[in-house]
């Protein structure tokens, strides 16, 4: 079975030698899987699901499946479907689109007259019959334990209104739609079932407002360095929030410092410091959002490896 050091994981990219785009710290990290059950298994067999469009979501979501990778090691093993009964847990589905049509009456121009050339020198506005047709996919999907326990079922949906007149209109062509909704839905289906490694770059605070020349100027400078150097910028923020504990974007600033290296329980000290500015509250509340992400995926890694330690 795989191994997953945890404190590895999450530390992954925390001071990443590339730099971000300037006015922004780079924050990398494991973030969990949308489904705290479904973070637990570890072989998973995937059925063909039913319905004219099951077959195809299946081998997406496979594929998808598959492909997972955190701390650089295959998160799934993913098994055939006759394999289901050496699975921690199956994966089925049946998905089929669904068509209604609404009846309305719509004026379109027309032309009642041409010249020699053929040219339209005349129009006149007729009304016709029309059809909004409506196409909505809602596929069932559900992750069902060996011990038959419900570990996930899925709740995407996606629809579009297509409006067409036949007299005038072709029919609308829905399958390069259907195909891309079950592309994002594949995706989606991923971002439940496992944990993933994002790298994100936030936006710094930059308002100086309310502090003497010295620290604005020095402000300045930490802005600065975030395009050269940002464990460096780090540390100017440190410094001139040390100095300037109430200002609210050294509050926000020095918070996503900690962040960045990993201190969960300082940014958020810090985050919820911010909170209380108008000026910072936006951006702490986002950073608070993360925290708690990252510390649900810790909490998933650290269940998953609790599982395999009889076995190692």
């Amino acid at each position: 079975m795989h191994s997953f050091p945890i404190a590895v994981l999450l530390s992954l990219g925390c001071w990443l030698a590339a730099p971000a785009q300037a006015e922004t710290l780079r924050i990398a990290g494991v973030y969990p899987a949308g489904s705290d059950e479904a973070a637990t298994v570890e072989a998973i067999a995937v059925d063909r699901f039913a319905g004219p469009d099951g077959a195809r979501l299946s081998f997406l979501v496979e594929d998808r499946l598959r492909q997972v990778s955190v701390g650089g090691q295959p998160w799934f093993t993913v098994l055939v479907s006759q394999l289901a009964d050496e699975a921690d847990a199956l994966l089925q589905g049946y998905v089929e689109p669904d068509f209604s049509e609404s009846r309305y009456r719509a004026t379109r121009s027309v032309c009642a007259e041409e010249d020699e050339d053929g040219e339209c020198i005349e129009h006149r506005d007729v009304e016709t019959d029309c059809l909004r047709v409506t196409a909505t996919l809602s596929p069932e999907m559900r992750l069902v334990g060996y011990d038959g326990l419900l570990l996930w079922s899925s709740d995407a949906r996606r629809n579009t209104t297509v409006s067409y007149c036949p007299q005038f209109d072709d029919k609308p062509d829905f399958s390069g739609t259907i195909d891309g909704w079950l592309e994002q839905i594949a995706d989606q289906t991923r971002a439940n079932l496992a944990p993933r490694y994002r790298v994100q770059d936030i936006r710094i605070m930059e308002s100086r407002r309310g502090l003497e020349r010295d620290a604005r100027n020095a402000f300045r400078d930490a802005i600065r360095m975030t395009e050269e150097d940002e464990r460096e910028a780090c540390n100017m923020f440190e410094m001139l929030f040390a100095a300037h504990p109430q200002h609210p974007s050294l509050m926000f600033n020095a918070g996503l410092c900690a962040e960045q290296g990993g201190a969960f329980d300082l940014a958020e000290a810090r985050y919820r410091q911010a909170l209380h500015n108008d000026r910072s509250d936006d951006e702490a509340q986002q950073g608070l959002r993360r925290i708690a992400e990252r510390r649900r995926a810790e909490r998933q890694l650290a269940e998953r490896a609790a599982l395999r330690e009889p076995d190692d």
